[in-house]
């Protein structure tokens, strides 16, 4: 039922949100350090392949941003966004870098290459730009149409569910593929907009920066 569905999605959110405080006050330890890649491939499985990478914590904000608006959704469906910002002021941003199914998977792909693209600093300063330039034509696109059209063009959606349901997802799914081969986390750096988000968040006084050494 739909009652039970987002009661499991609930759990999951809150586990989740657990998890991130719980490798954030850990993350200095040596130990825990070497658990990254087994933490990544398990999320990349259960939240990727096993739950079909939907829903995740973009449509989460997207959410968010259209309740804001005056829309209809349901506290569940934010809280996966919503939660991450505190979890990320108190405790880092370890959601991103461990957790994150999405990322995980471009980090698994680029391993098969191993190349460095884009490190160069103009190249980074490019980057950043086109960032902030997506999440403002994300937001424009949210406060004109009201509409969560990421959702139909999800790449990683097809990814993990191996089909799409439209050629620009197809097209999406390709470019996202090659180029996660041979950029580090494209997706993460240059288009997602709670990577973005939560970069800020760290930057706001007070706020804890992880430290890996």
């Amino acid at each position: 039922t739909i009652d039970d569905t987002r009661q499991q999605l609930l759990y999951q959110t809150l586990v989740l949100l657990l998890l991130t405080a719980v490798i954030g006050l850990t993350i200095k330890y040596r130990l825990v350090r070497r658990t990254r890649g087994i933490v990544m491939l398990s999320s990349v499985v259960y939240l990727g392949f096993v739950s079909g990478g939907c829903p995740c914590m973009i449509m989460s904000l997207q959410d968010t941003v259209l309740f804001a608006l005056g829309g209809s959704a349901s506290m569940v469906a934010m809280l996966w966004f919503i939660g991450l910002i505190p979890v990320t002021y108190f405790f880092g941003k370890a959601w991103c870098g461990w957790l994150c199914h999405l990322g995980g998977l471009q980090d698994f792909l680029f391993r098969v290459s191993g190349k460095k693209v884009l490190t160069s600093i103009n190249a980074q300063k490019t980057v950043k730009w086109v960032q902030v330039s997506l999440f403002v034509v994300l937001i424009v696109q949210l406060v004109i149409t009201r509409t969560n059209i990421w959702v139909r063009y999800d790449p990683f959606k097809a990814a993990f569910n191996l089909i799409a349901g439209n050629n620009i997802t197809y097209a999406l799914l390709a470019i996202l593929l090659v180029s996660c081969v041979f950029i580090y986390r494209p997706f993460c750096r240059m288009a997602c907009p709670v990577g973005l988000v939560l970069g800020w968040v760290t930057n706001i006084p007070g706020a804890r920066k992880l430290q890996l050494a």
